[in-house]
């Protein structure tokens, strides 16, 4: 695919990839700061649990640090439209344009995160396409955002058109097994899928805001299905990826010679995928 995989849309994405070297894993935000309203760490609801609550922590963030009140406004570019912040303040409208839609427990593979999940909400258009997404932590705190703006689709080539389309949509497990139907060439019975989840790895693959599906089978198979690249995986083999003396991870492009990998930095291994195209 052309350079537009990595469209400022996920700049955020490879920004946070290029930070693994020598990282430590955070420690939990205390309860001291997240209940303490005077503390730039405090959330209405410290680890939420129901969507009321992760709701109200996301507009909390978007009161605090959106629009005029945020403190790094003046340091974009004249005439910079902050499209995240645009999405965000509108939701806060007596009648806003967006909508939040189902909100989807992430599974966190990424040791600079203090808990083992994060929340992801996609924020929905009128047309029923995600807008932006945005990503908590588990204790309620803002991650990050990505959204694509109109002007981007409208200005876009037929394939980037197609790639923001992958971007837009919420995929669901039938999505998922669907594809990997088509890939592996024939349909699979609910007996022989265990499990399937999203998963966020410190990867351009699927971090926060594109979670990796990860299919665990009852024989003990697991496939990957990256929404980016709409393809399903089968694992190569895993490599271990342990930080020397100083603290410090070997560069992946020294371990292995693929693209396509996970760096999971809570098992300390870089897994090789496999592409399995349809058939």
């Amino acid at each position: 695919m052309k350079s537009v995989k990595y469209t400022i849309v996920l700049l955020l994405i490879i920004v946070f990839c290029l930070q693994l070297a020598g990282e430590e894993r955070k420690k939990p935000t205390s309860m001291k700061e997240l209940t303490d309203p005077r503390s730039p760490a405090y959330v209405p609801y410290p680890y939420p649990k129901k969507r009321a609550e992760i709701i109200a922590d996301f507009k909390y963030y978007c009161e605090k640090f959106c629009g005029e009140t945020n403190e790094y406004k003046s340091a974009f570019v004249r005439n910079f439209e902050n499209i995240t912040d645009k999405i965000s303040l509108n939701l806060l409208e007596p009648h806003p344009e967006y909508r939040i839609g189902e909100i989807f427990k992430v599974k966190n593979r990424i040791a600079r995160f203090s808990d083992d999940y994060s929340w992801l909400i996609p924020v929905m258009d009128r047309k029923g396409d995600v807008a932006m997404r945005v990503a908590l932590h588990a204790s309620g705190l803002f991650i990050g955002a990505g959204a694509i703006a109109e002007k981007d689709m409208t200005t876009a080539s037929p394939e980037e058109r197609l790639h923001f389309a992958r971007l837009r949509k919420v995929f669901t497990e039938e999505d998922v097994k669907n594809a990997l139907s088509e890939s592996i060439g024939r349909t699979f019975t609910g007996n022989e899928i265990k499990k399937i989840e999203r998963v966020a790895y410190p990867s351009a693959m699927g971090d926060y805001l594109h979670p990796v599906w990860v299919i665990t089978m009852a024989d003990g198979n697991i496939y990957y299905y990256i929404e980016i690249d709409d393809m399903i995986f089968s694992i190569d083999k895993k490599i271990p990826w342990k930080k020397t003396n100083q603290g410090i991870r070997p560069l992946a492009s020294s371990l292995t010679p693929s693209w396509d990998y996970l760096p999971d930095t809570i098992n300390d291994e870089l897994v090789i995928l496999t592409r399995i195209p349809r058939k």
